[in-house]
């Protein structure tokens, strides 16, 4: 077998293991994400501070929405509180997609 100028065995090896820590730390990469209540849901007087989470990058919303709904509780109408009511998520204005 030739082995040309630019092959190294124990190189290869070492750029292998480097490029499997790279597509971990990206596949275990977590965003951080703030959640803000809707200024027309607060029913207090005082405003809630923003709900702040690390997210997986690859999140199902649903997951982290009892959380939300915890931190943001005190705030809302006890009698307008629904589990069942959906979480609007929202990004610069726009709407994210996300499923139940």
């Amino acid at each position: 077998m030739y082995v040309g100028p630019l092959y190294h065995p124990e190189k290869s090896r070492l750029r292998m293991a480097d490029d499997r820590e790279i597509l971990r730390g990206i596949w275990e990469a977590k965003l951080p994400v703030s959640f803000q209540l809707a200024a027309d849901e607060v029913y207090t007087l005082n405003l809630p501070e923003p709900f702040y989470l690390m997210v997986p990058r690859l999140l199902y919303f649903p997951l982290v929405t009892e959380k939300i709904r915890k931190h943001f509780s005190q705030y809302i109408n006890p009698e307008s509180v629904n589990k069942e009511k959906e979480i609007w998520l929202e990004y610069n204005g726009l709407p994210i997609k996300w499923y139940k």
